[in-house]
């Protein structure tokens, strides 16, 4: 499967990059001749001709994760992984290991690779790479975050951020981290083993593990 996924990443990212990284659900509709129509909820079809309906209460927000798990839907569809997960996986995991995909590729397309490359290379493995990613997509920290962690498939990362010591957000990629969400610690440096912690503003801080 991580072989599978790869490849789908890499598909999505040359896509991005032919069309300049689109930065918004419409404009990357426009360059890659998605069809948008207004509906009452998100969906997708990778056609041909490929069209997301999105919910018209809503909009078109550049940070609706919804909406660019959807474009994901077309993108998986073109590159042919659901059609392996309809021949190799059997139905009882199908639909979570696609839905599954498209979150990863959803974040790929709300922050491009080169955001990610470019914030690791200038703060490296620290909390301040996350606000060099979300300064450059305007995307949420939560997005961010997961993206940070999730940029090599094959790696084991994980990631939390504290305010006063509780932990408001959790994320993990192949790495079980020893905490849980609204958990209070008291002294994060000295009881959570292997952890990065990088602070970003009074009393909040960004933790992160990588094996």
């Amino acid at each position: 499967m991580d072989a599978r996924l790869a490849s789908l990443l890499d598909f999505a990212a040359e896509l991005q990059a032919r069309h300049d990284h689109p930065s918004s659900p419409r404009a990357f509709a426009q360059a890659l001749g998605i069809r948008l129509i207004e509906g009452d909820e998100d969906s997708a079809n990778a056609g041909p001709p490929a069209v997301v309906t999105y919910n018209a209460r809503y909009g078109l927000g550049r940070r609706r994760f919804s909406l660019w798990h959807e474009m994901a839907h077309v993108i998986m569809g073109w590159h042919g992984i659901d059609a392996d997960f309809d021949s190799w996986v059997g139905e009882m995991d199908r639909e979570q290991l696609r839905e599954q995909a498209a979150s990863i590729l959803a974040g790929q397309l709300m922050v491009p690779r080169l955001v990610v490359t470019d914030a690791l290379r200038e703060h490296g493995w620290t909390g301040t790479a996350v606000m060099h990613m979300r300064t450059m997509t305007g995307m949420s920290e939560s997005v961010c975050l997961r993206r940070l962690i999730s940029h090599e498939i094959s790696g084991s990362r994980a990631a939390a951020v504290f305010v006063d010591r509780q932990v408001v957000d959790v994320a993990t990629w192949n790495y079980r981290v020893p905490l849980r969400r609204y958990e209070r610690i008291p002294e994060p440096a000295n009881q959570l083993e292997g952890v990065r912690l990088s602070r970003m503003s009074k009393g909040r801080v960004i933790g992160l593990w990588e094996e």
